[in-house]
Formats: structure tokens, C-alpha cells, sequence
């Protein structure tokens, strides 16, 4: 819809006008069919949101932008009195609560569920609203020739051949498939088909190399330094100063020796972030002979991390509390032995034992009604050396041993039938599972 209004500058910004009238009719139509609880729900929202602009208004001079989903519009508009808004929520329950703003990205923006806006292309929609803004509307030959120059450009970054003669040919291309199809101008499919035929010879690889960093894009937001943290961002800041490492976006090499409080430390975070989604440090050699006792990580922190301590907030509210209740949750959803062993591993290397103990009691569990022996043989090795070999973290020891017991008894019992009339590939990963 966005792609295809013509008109000056200010005239393509009219369309939202168009989405609010439809979406104001369409919720006339649909307002009956609102269960009781469903519609006294939404009056409830939109009273408090009317609270909240009158507050505003008041409380700052001029015009205000309010950001909110199409389906509210004509409840934000309509005219109510201030004592029957405030009628309306006074019986709700108070929940005391701690706001604050996190960074946006171009990948949440792009997802559906959580926090997402559902926009699938947000690279794209930043192309159109850097043209539709000005005062005069692009032509259709610069509106293409643009975007298919930005294509050669990242495709050139990416290591392919893209010269500016393909990317010419490209814009033809778009313009042509857009007559064709009586548009005024390239949509995005017109834009994506003369690219795949003019600068990737047909070949979707290259093309959907460039889906993160030109379709959906790589920006993330900026938050001002007066804005509160989330509490599982303060409990982060507090590790960080104890454990004294900077969230640098510097790749940086960290060897830790886990017999020092100060290196032991410094793994714990490193590994309990990583339950939620924080990759912040990637580990590449976990070393001591026969032992467990030294780490070498690369470290590096992403802005885009911010986003994730935000997500991870259902989880708790501190990294410990977030970590085990996110494995948790996993290991709840999952019937997978392979999984279920690494989350173990896990949760003992993130020093959550009781966590660790609920994992060992979810593959036990599962083990006893499995018939894949060469996933019980490979989910047992690591487990073993564990023991073996011993580690500086807390273990649960009885627990484990009595889950090894358990696999081993698995495995023993259903070896011989399950190694019988497999194909090579089935075979060549039991003989590793066994030789591990």
C-alpha cells in the first residue's frame, strides 16, 4: 500500500489516514463479535492511555505523537469524560512495577511474537520513508535505481561480482516488471526479482545473504544515560564490576583459572548470560590435562545484547535467577536426550546445581522410554568425565551418578538389538558414540 501511493511528500504520508478509517470501520464490524471480558479489557486500555494523554498535554506544550496499534485509533480519539476514564480503572488491582526503555534493533522490529513489531522488511520501509518524506516525491527511475545500487553495493561487500552496469540493468528491470503489473512504482517483489536476475544470475544464495543487512537491516536504537535500567541489567552491571569485565565491543582473548575466586567468577557469568541469550563471550578451549580448571574465552559485547536482558526479564530478575528458569523452561519443552545432557552440562558449568539436578531428573525420565542408544551413549560421555575428572563448581554428585547408572543400564540392555540392520550412516555415528 505504502510503496504504491503517489502524490507529494505529505500526500504519501496520508495513507496512515486511509489505515486509520479502515480499521476504525473494521473494528465497528467486529466489536460485537468482542467477547464481555475481551471488550471490557480493551475500554480499560484505552482509558488509561486517554489518562495518559491528557497528562501530557498538560503537561507539555504543542501537539504530542502517540505510537500505537491501528485497531486503537478510534478509541484514543473518542470523547470522554476524565472522571469516567479514571471510573473505569479504579478497581484494578495496583501492581507495583519498574518501567524503563530498551534499545530497538531491526530484527525485533521485524519478528512477530514478543515484543516485535511485525515488520517484515524494515531495511526496506527505511528506503521508502527516506524518499516519501521529502518534499518532492522520487521519480520511479531514482526510487529504483537507489535500491538496486545499495544491492550491488552489499553484494560487492559480500564478495560478489555486482558492477554498476548490472545494477542499471537491475533498475530497468524493476521498472519494467512494475508496468507490466500496473504499478506507479517497484514494490518490493519487483526490486527482489530484478536483482536475482541481473546482479545474482538467477542464483538465490547471494540474495538471501543480503536478507539481515539490506531487507531487514542491522541498526539498533540509542537510549539516553538518565534512563533506568531494567533490574536484570543492574544485576549485570553489578557482576561485571565484581568480576572487573568491561562490555567492550572490542573482541578480546580471556583466560580464566577456575581454582581462583576471580576466574571462577568470571566463567560463572560468562556461562549463565549465555542461558539467556546474552552471547557475550564464546568459549574456545576448556583445558587443565585431565581436569576441568581452565578456560579460554573471546569476549565481545553487542549493543543488541540490551535487547535480550529485556526479553529475558520473564525468566527473573537477576542473571542466576533468569539463567535457571530459562534452562528450566527448555528443558521442560524438550524430549531430545542429546539436549537435555547438554543442558545439564549447562547448568553445571553455569554453577546451578539444583538446576542441574532438575535437568538429570527430566533425561531420566526420558531415557527409560528411548530407543536411540546412540543418543544415550553420547548423551553419557561428557557426564562421565564430569565425574571422572571432577570440576570447581558445585555437583551434584549423587544425582548424577545415579542417572549415569541409569543410561548405562539403558545402553547395556538395548546395544546388541539396536545396532542390528542400520544403514552406514546410523552405523558410522553408533561406532563414534562408542569409541567416545
Amino acid at each position: 500500500m505504502i510503496e504504491q501511493h503517489g502524490g507529494s511528500g505529505q500526500e504519501a504520508l496520508s495513507v496512515f489516514a486511509s489505515i486509520a478509517t479502515a480499521m476504525t470501520e473494521a473494528r465497528a464490524q467486529q466489536g460485537a463479535e468482542q467477547s464481555t471480558r475481551e471488550s471490557i479489557r480493551n475500554r480499560q486500555r484505552e482509558a488509561f492511555m486517554r489518562s495518559n494523554l491528557r497528562a501530557s498535554l498538560n503537561e507539555f506544550e504543542g501537539n504530542i505523537a502517540v505510537v500505537c496499534g491501528a485497531w486503537h485509533i478510534s478509541g484514543l480519539r473518542q470523547a470522554t469524560k476524565p472522571a469516567d476514564d479514571r471510573a473505569l480503572v479504579k478497581d484494578l488491582p495496583r501492581v507495583k512495577v519498574e518501567a524503563t526503555w530498551v534499545p530497538w534493533t531491526d530484527s525485533r522490529l521485524s519478528a512477530f511474537s514478543g515484543y516485535g513489531a511485525g515488520v517484515i522488511s524494515p531495511g526496506w520501509y527505511r528506503h521508502l520513508w527516506s524518499l516519501y518524506t521529502r518534499k518532492q516525491l522520487p521519480s520511479p527511475e531514482e526510487f529504483a535505481s537507489v535500491w538496486q545500487s545499495r544491492t550491488a553495493f552489499k553484494l560487492r561487500e559480500q564478495g560478489y561480482t555486482a558492477p554498476t552496469a548490472s545494477a542499471i540493468e537491475a533498475t530497468r528491470l524493476a521498472l519494467g516488471l512494475a508496468a507490466m503489473r500496473d504499478l506507479p512504482m517497484p514494490g518490493i517483489a519487483e526490486m527482489r526479482e530484478a536483482s536475482l536476475a541481473a546482479m545474482c544470475d538467477g542464483n538465490p544464495v547471494p540474495l538471501a545473504m543480503l536478507e539481515q543487512k539490506l531487507y531487514i537491516g542491522e541498526r539498533i536504537g540509542e537510549i539516553g544515560d538518565r534512563v533506568p535500567q531494567n533490574p536484570l541489567a543492574r544485576d549485570l552491571t553489578a557482576w561485571q564490576r565484581k568480576t572487573r569485565l568491561k562490555p567492550q565491543d572490542l573482541e578480546l582473548q580471556v583466560k580464566l583459572d577456575l581454582r581462583s575466586e576471580a576466574g571462577l567468577l568470571k566463567s560463572t557469568l560468562l556461562h549463565r548470560v549465555n542461558l539467556i541469550n546474552v552471547p557475550w563471550g564464546k568459549l574456545i578451549d576448556a583445558q587443565a590435562g585431565r581436569g576441568t580448571f581452565r578456560e579460554v574465552w573471546v569476549i565481545k559485547w553487542d549493543p543488541a545484547y540490551s535487547v535480550s536482558l529485556a526479553e529475558a526479564l520473564v525468566y527473573g530478575v537477576t542473571i542466576e535467577q533468569a539463567s535457571a528458569n530459562a534452562t528450566l523452561k527448555k528443558a521442560r519443552e524438550t524430549t531430545s536426550i542429546t539436549e537435555l545432557a547438554s543442558l545439564i552440562q549447562s547448568s553445571l558449568v553455569a554453577d546451578l546445581p539444583e538446576t542441574a539436578a532438575s535437568c538429570i531428573e527430566q533425561l531420566q525420565a526420558v531415557a527409560v522410554s528411548s530407543s536411540d542408544i546412540t543418543d544415550l551413549m553420547k548423551a553419557v560421555s561428557p557426564l562421565v568425565r564430569v565425574l571422572r575428572y571432577g570440576t570447581a563448581r558445585r555437583l551434584p554428585e549423587d544425582a548424577l551418578r545415579s542417572l549415569i547408572l541409569s543410561i548405562s543400564v539403558e545402553i547395556n540392555a538395548g546395544v546388541r538389538i539396536g545396532s542390528r540392520g542400520l544403514d552406514e550412516e546410523t552405523a558410522a555415528a553408533c561406532i563414534s558414540a562408542m569409541e567416545t
